[in-house]
């Protein structure tokens, strides 16, 4: 939604704030009625209050992190570096492979029969592949361990050397987070649609959010290594892609990219896309507690919550905009903007019916915020506690001039944060197909853990060269997969074990290839001889 014209026009919710405590909460409770501004050209709102943050961008971020190191603080507990999403991927994992075993009635060729304990090198090594999946797209997980001498042009050796395929496959096929013993029955009061990557979630967890668990689930960024936010931020929402069945899957027809998937409400910061908090939505079948001022209203007081009176000017769109969100907020000394419904509740009975000539401007006051009705291609109404409603020039996303009241321009030019975060996330997203939801999210959260770390290395006033986002991927990933390398086991002639080291390290990978396929080609050649003799 970065651009008027793309705008969405159907939504939920907003409210305001006063100079004193006590007309603060009697305007709170009793807002008023609007009045009309009849010189939409000469009216003005109060003058915005200067911007409370801290210093602004990354925090501790030094010249010698590396990449990888910059993406592993993005899944760790600073208050307990001991507890990181690896380290629970590497217990969970293990236990979950040995109950599979415990319970028998494995197939024949089960991988499980040949399954030993994965460490936190090799899982780390598991997750570089993962990501490297993201850069180089194949159609399927075994196609990247190819070997046919008719698909050399497509080879990727430098995944048999890091890990063989039915590895690889053996440790996704049992890839856990999170105790399955623990996990509660739907019927339960504290049933978690969620539980099996909770712990993922709650990595991040602040403890002023854990009074129900319900509402913020994820304060995903709170690491070793983050970004200050700016005065800008938006509140919009994310689809994670899933076809699958699960009772949190949603369908929304405007989506472009994913229209079935699992929603999370994101925060994120207007001019880079980083990710600040991430709620995930579990439908109205899921609901704990009823939202008395709408869905829309608590999700956006939620995210924001952590934020308030430093000034940070919040955007969101109609599904969350309300009279109500907007004056609580600027209670709260926080400004808004934000497109609204004109039925939506405290609203100006005069906007549900008013139609106008293209390029008019019509604007209400009440208290401290105002709402616009703009006539462009469409009637649009907006609600902002920061802004004006004087016609302004100003070019859109396409490069052309564009006249239209100051508060479409603020909308457009701050509203496209989570977009952005979006299309910073596909550009290298692993095509993992897979009927588990939670293992679709998990690894939508490691995405994003990606894109941060990456926007706090560009951000960062300390380093000198920048690496491009491939770069920074693929610098990830090597550190991720580091020397780890397999053995390969062999049997000669006899069934005897003789094992063959395919590589010592990445670097030599195919130096070491070419001496395993001398060493089978040798064995051939003796096998004819020997029938010859014979």
């Amino acid at each position: 939604m970065s651009d008027f014209e793309s705008m969405e026009y159907d939504s939920e919710m907003s409210e305001m704030n006063m100079d004193t405590a006590s007309d603060l909460e009697d305007e709170m409770l009793n807002p008023g009625p609007w009045f009309p501004v009849f010189d939409t050209e000469e009216f003005d709102m109060p003058e915005m209050q200067e911007f409370r943050g801290n210093r602004l961008g990354p925090v501790d971020v030094r010249p010698d992190d590396k990449p990888h190191e910059l993406f592993l603080s993005m899944v760790t507990d600073p208050e307990n570096v001991d507890n990181n999403v690896v380290d629970l991927l590497v217990k969970e994992t293990n236990r979950y492979a040995e109950d599979r075993k415990a319970v028998g009635n494995l197939k024949p060729r089960s991988r499980l029969h040949m399954w030993r304990p994965v460490n936190n090198e090799e899982m780390k090594a598991f997750l570089g592949l993962l990501l490297l999946m993201e850069i180089i797209q194949k159609p399927t997980l075994a196609s990247y361990w190819e070997t046919q001498d008719k698909l050399w042009l497509r080879r990727t050796p430098s995944f048999r050397s890091v890990m063989t395929r039915d590895r690889f496959l053996a440790i996704l096929s049992n890839l856990h987070i999170n105790n399955n013993q623990t996990a509660l029955p739907r019927d339960h009061p504290q049933y978690d649609p969620m539980h099996k990557v909770r712990p993922a979630i709650d990595v991040y967890h602040d403890n002023i959010f854990k009074k129900n668990r319900f509402k913020i689930k994820v304060i995903f960024i709170r690491n070793l290594f983050y970004l200050r936010l700016g005065r800008d931020i938006c509140v919009d929402e994310r689809i994670v892609g899933f076809k699958g069945r699960h009772n949190i899957v949603q369908y929304i027809s405007k989506k472009k990219s994913h229209q079935w998937g699992a929603k999370l409400w994101v925060l994120s910061e207007s001019d880079t896309g980083y990710t600040e908090q991430v709620q995930l939505y579990f439908g109205r079948r899921n609901r704990q507690q009823p939202y008395p001022n709408g869905v829309g209203y608590s999700v956006v007081t939620e995210l924001v919550e952590p934020h308030y009176n430093k000034f940070h000017h919040v955007t969101t769109d109609s599904l969350f905009t309300s009279p109500k969100l907007t004056h609580d907020l600027l209670g709260n000394d926080t400004y808004s903007t934000g497109t609204v419904l004109a039925g939506r509740k405290g609203m100006p009975l005069s906007f549900k019916t008013l139609k106008t000539p293209k390029g008019t401007v019509n604007a209400k006051k009440q208290g401290n915020i105002l709402a616009i009705h703009w006539s462009d291609r469409r009637q649009v109404r907006f609600l902002t506690s920061s802004d004006h409603c004087r016609l302004e020039t100003a070019s859109n996303s396409k490069g052309k001039e564009k006249v239209a009241p100051g508060v479409v321009h603020t909308y457009n030019e701050n509203m496209g944060g989570v977009d952005l975060g979006d299309q910073l996330l596909s550009v290298y997203d692993p095509d993992i197909r897979s009927v588990k939801l939670w293992k679709k999210i998990l690894v939508n959260l490691l995405l994003t853990a990606c894109v941060n770390a990456y926007i706090c290395h560009k951000r960062s006033f300390l380093l000198g060269r920048k690496l491009t986002h491939l770069q920074f991927q693929q610098e990830i990933v090597t550190g991720l997969v580091g020397d780890h390398t397999f053995q390969r086991r062999v049997l000669d002639r006899n069934g005897e074990d003789d094992t063959v080291l395919l590589a010592e390290t990445a670097q030599d990978l195919q130096t070491q290839l070419n001496a395993f396929n001398d060493y089978c080609k040798a064995w051939h050649l003796k096998g004819k001889l020997s029938k010859l003799k014979s």
